[in-house]
């Protein structure tokens, strides 16, 4: 898919058709990823699942597990579901209000649950680059080898991160401030 102005309906299609294929018979693996060992290989990025709207592999796998038990144990599928979803949102919460990794997107969005149950705004190529602090900047430039130093080419006076870029370059104030009437 094109990065730029791509189907966006698309993206979101191929993810669930993965998102299902992986959580194939999840309730007879889940218990296998109780490890910090086996967490770690199902997580593909913490900032990245907040933003696709897409838990931890091995949270997800949980809520399955969870729901599968439940309905064997009498509940009905849809309270099964309503109280797994709940936990899995819990737990997902818990573990990015602990990472390490993420600290740019956790702070501008703390909240899992009002990230994913928002009814507006769809997020592009761009927005994920402001919002992961990915992208043109310096410093992650100069993080991955494609740049020189850090240091932002407008104002030279720090360096160049998404937070600068967004917040406190004075090259940008009459930018935000259109953004902000």
């Amino acid at each position: 898919m094109p990065n730029l102005e791509g189907p966006r309906a698309s993206r979101r299609v191929l993810c669930t058709v993965m998102v299902s294929v992986v959580m194939y018979e999840a309730p007879l693996w889940a218990g296998c990823l109780d490890t910090d060992r086996a967490r770690a290989i199902t997580v593909f990025g913490d900032a990245a699942g907040v933003l696709a709207g897409i838990p931890p592999l091995h949270v997800l796998a949980r809520e399955r597990a969870e729901v599968y038990r439940a309905t064997k144990d009498g509940t009905t599928m849809r309270d099964a579901k309503m109280d797994a979803r709940e936990e899995l949102r819990q737990s997902w919460q818990t573990e990015w209000s602990r990472s390490a990794k993420g600290n740019w997107t956790r702070s501008l969005i703390p909240t899992i649950r009002e990230w994913t149950t928002r009814t507006h705004g769809e997020t592009y190529f761009h927005l994920t680059q402001a919002l992961s602090g990915h992208g043109c900047f310096a410093v992650y430039l100069k993080k991955i080898g494609r740049g020189e130093d850090g240091q932002c080419d407008h104002c030279n006076s720090e360096p160049d991160d998404a937070e600068h870029t967004l917040v406190r370059c004075t090259a940008w104030e009459e930018g935000r401030r259109q953004v902000e009437a």
